[in-house]
């Protein structure tokens, strides 16, 4: 994906939780990256506010809740639950400044946010006692500006906290709004629970194939069904195989025909929940040059 790679326009990474590694790994130049999860945001860490007695035990429990990510490419959301909770340095905030340290990116500025009524972003002060919960009707988050190195352009993370099941995400129109004004983006679905395979989760995947021109998968993100072959072209990479079996009910027989005609390419690296991993990239026919390749096909 050359161009995706090179461009700088927006990537919107849905059910990432904290996962910043990934993200910039396939899109390391975009102006601004937007994800959300389950997981509360917290605070900016203090570190130098922690009691030297309890500083190992806070920066333990920051390792614990990343190796699960490096060790395997996602996060547990059972183990994130108590994980970010049960210290000093609480929420997402930590862990995605700790990514983006770890991966040579300079923080410049970090802000508690929230998307207002209107569907923009606002900032909110770091005491605020705006209730961090992903079942209320108000989104907060965090946004992270950062850069690559000094002579480097100014990049833009949002994280926001909140659950897109459709019996919550109905009631906040505020953040269909806010999502809307990213497209066009380029919209990357990983280790996603196969939650958009249910018709309880169709709000956020309608919007998710609105907004984006670009949509990198593996099997967990969008069923395969619910693409419009009129609307996209496809190129498929991996393996498709049954699910792990938790989720066996998920099997896409679809999916795996494509596979089949569409003569995937292969894969030197590993992602998600199984060790075949599979990776579908749909491009929007008709959304520009910078779509094109000679390698998308019909399925």
């Amino acid at each position: 994906m050359p161009a995706e790679y090179k461009s700088d326009r927006n990537v919107f990474y849905p059910f990432s939780g904290p996962d910043f590694v990934t993200i910039t790994t396939l899109f390391p130049n975009a102006k601004r990256y937007v994800m959300f999860g389950l997981e509360i945001e917290g605070n900016i860490p203090r570190l130098k506010s922690i009691p030297q007695d309890r500083l190992a035990v806070n920066l333990s429990n920051l390792q614990n809740s990343v190796i699960d990510n490096i060790r395997d490419s996602f996060f547990y959301t059972l183990d994130m639950s108590s994980d970010l909770y049960r210290s000093d340095i609480k929420g997402t905030t930590p862990i995605l400044m700790f990514m983006l340290a770890r991966t040579g990116k300079e923080v410049l500025e970090v802000k508690r946010i929230r998307i207002d009524s209107s569907g923009t972003v606002s900032f909110i002060a770091e005491d605020d006692p705006t209730t961090q919960t992903p079942n209320d009707n108000i989104a907060t988050g965090v946004e992270i500006e950062f850069r690559a190195g000094p002579t480097e352009p100014v990049q833009k993370l949002q994280y926001f906290c909140f659950n897109a099941e459709d019996k919550h995400f109905q009631q906040q129109k505020q953040i269909h709004t806010y999502f809307q004004s990213l497209k066009p983006s380029t919209t990357y679905l990983k280790s996603a629970s196969y939650l958009m395979h249910n018709n309880y989760f169709s709000i956020i995947r309608n919007i998710i194939m609105d907004v984006s021109d670009v949509l990198l998968q593996d099997d967990t993100g969008i069923a395969y069904r619910f693409y419009d072959p009129s609307l996209w072209n496809f190129s498929y990479y991996g393996m498709y195989t049954r699910p792990i079996p938790i989720f066996a009910s998920y099997y896409q027989a679809d999916l795996l025909k494509a596979y089949k005609e569409g003569g995937p390419k292969s894969l030197t690296f590993d992602l998600g929940y199984k060790s075949t991993t599979n990776l579908l990239l749909s491009r929007r026919k008709g959304a520009g040059s910078e779509n094109a390749t000679p390698e998308a096909s019909k399925p």
